[in-house]
């Protein structure tokens, strides 16, 4: 990278699927001084964080109406205010947070400083802890050893055509879909795994 005058590198997994505007995309997440602070941005996860705005909100509001729904007189009421929060969640304007606990990361970008770090200290480190890049590098987000960001909503989705268990994360414009690599909509899917549970009732 510093040879070939590279300021940062986009690291995916072997097999993901990606949002159609994924350009202009990391071009808002990235604006306000952050492309010029940050050491690693998670710009794939399968899971959300604590400190991701609207996170906190989504989640106690579909539990309490999950809670309501079965009682017939606040079943329709109930229903459409789930598809409102739903709704108003996943189409959130693209922005990027300081990330503290990143979990199910499949795709980050390294600045040039860190990947100087991580070639001096990486190889070392793998071998002395048995550990895959992911986890080493979200360790070091939540130790503070780095200024990690995330991306939200996670621009990249885990996708491998010749597997039959796929993450089932949303994403709104799918390219896979779009040249008919995917069969299936991840349009209709929850953006988060640890949401799915309460996502569709």
């Amino acid at each position: 990278m510093e040879h070939q005058n590279i300021g940062s590198a986009l690291i995916l997994s072997c097999a993901v699927d990606v949002e159609m505007d994924l350009k202009p995309r990391l071009a808002a997440a990235l604006g306000g001084g952050v492309a010029k602070e940050y050491d690693i941005l998670f710009v794939g996860r399968t899971d959300s964080e604590p400190v991701e705005p609207m996170v906190d909100e989504l989640k106690q509001a579909l539990y309490q109406l999950n809670r309501t729904a079965h009682l017939s007189e606040d079943a329709t009421q109930a229903k459409l205010e789930r598809y409102w929060i739903k709704k108003e969640f996943l189409q959130r304007r693209t922005l990027s947070y300081r990330s503290t606990f990143p979990r199910g990361t499949h795709a980050y970008a390294l600045s040039g400083r860190m990947a100087r770090r991580m070639a001096r200290r990486l190889a070392q480190r793998m071998a002395n802890e048995a550990h895959d890049l992911d986890f080493i590098l979200a360790d070091i987000a939540m130790v503070g050893l780095s200024i990690a960001y995330s991306i939200a909503p996670p621009p990249i989705a885990i996708y491998d055509p010749e597997s039959n268990n796929n993450s089932k994360q949303f994403l709104r414009e799918s390219v896979l879909s779009a040249i008919s690599i995917r069969a299936d909509q991840p349009s209709t899917y929850p953006p988060y795994d640890d949401v799915a549970e309460i996502w569709p009732y």
